[in-house]
């Protein structure tokens, strides 16, 4: 018997105030919005797939997204995809629910990113990107999730305390990656790499720099189902690039311009000192 495909559930935190919540249907995408001050729900629907049909943006959820935020009349400031797992604490949200009576329908590998007191700020689908931003400049990087209590970030491995505090040191904040909401993006990759990458009508053209603004590669990819961020994530991921750090470079000074390589490196201290703090918590 052929298993049976799951039907996509994202998040996704808008303006900084908002959460929305998406699930895939028999007949489309359902939604429902929450107020993140009041945790009530604000807003609920269903956008019909025949609705999709003449949107032109193409991954679904993103599609969706975009007829649910014209739907209710919402601006987009800022959008950042985050894990269902936000959703806990909103009671209508039925999230808190299946956690105690359906786990299995939940994900088991998102990361927690925490304060140094051990609030809980947001938590991340497994494998996404975190934005830092130092007090001169912004960079983002992949996370992957070891266990509840540490991730990789990069090339590093951090307890989410340790890493906390770390930034705070460092006099850093950091925060889900931003949603493209262009259709254009550019990052320096790491010290000796630029990727450019424009949306297309059929998926996403890319170019590959070297630190001297040689072509390395380019190319097109044939996908409509993926997001500029995830498209991004495949290229990287192709030529062993996806643990670099991330600079946003002006995609308008590609090729003529290549930002300057970072400095600052994060590094991880010991251990030891944390391994209390999750036995007790």
């Amino acid at each position: 018997m052929n298993e049976l495909k799951q039907n996509q559930e994202v998040a996704y935190l808008l303006n900084g105030d908002m959460l929305l919540h998406q699930t895939e249907t028999q007949d489309g995408v359902s939604y429902a919005l929450f107020d993140c001050l009041t945790r009530q729900k604000t807003e609920s629907g269903l956008i019909l797939w025949n609705d999709m049909l003449e949107n032109p943006i193409h991954p679904m959820m993103a599609c969706a997204r975009d007829c649910i935020t014209k739907e209710i009349g919402l601006e987009l400031r800022s959008v950042h995809k985050v894990s269902v797992m936000m959703l806990e604490p909103f009671r209508e949200s039925g999230i808190h629910a299946r956690s105690l009576w359906k786990p299995d329908t939940l994900p088991q590998n998102d990361i927690r990113f925490i304060n140094s007191n051990y609030e809980t700020l947001f938590y991340l689908p497994n494998g996404s990107y975190i934005q830092i931003d130092f007090p001169k400049e912004s960079r983002i990087q992949q996370c992957v999730f070891l266990d509840p209590y540490h991730t990789n970030i990069g090339q590093n491995t951090f307890h989410i305390c340790e890493f906390a505090e770390r930034m705070e040191q460092l006099g850093a904040t950091f925060q889900p990656e931003p949603e493209l909401l262009t259709r254009q993006g550019a990052w320096q990759i790491g010290k000796d790499h630029v990727l450019s990458m424009e949306a297309t009508e059929t998926g996403v053209s890319y170019t590959l720099f070297d630190r001297h603004l040689q072509i390395v590669t380019s190319g097109q990819m044939n996908t409509t189902s993926h997001s500029m961020q995830e498209a991004r994530e495949a290229i990287l991921d192709g030529y062993n690039l996806n643990y670099r750090v991330l600079k946003p470079v002006p995609f308008e000074q590609i090729p003529t311009q290549m930002v300057q390589p970072t400095q600052e490196e994060l590094r991880p201290a010991s251990p030891a000192r944390y391994k209390k703090q999750d036995m007790e918590r």
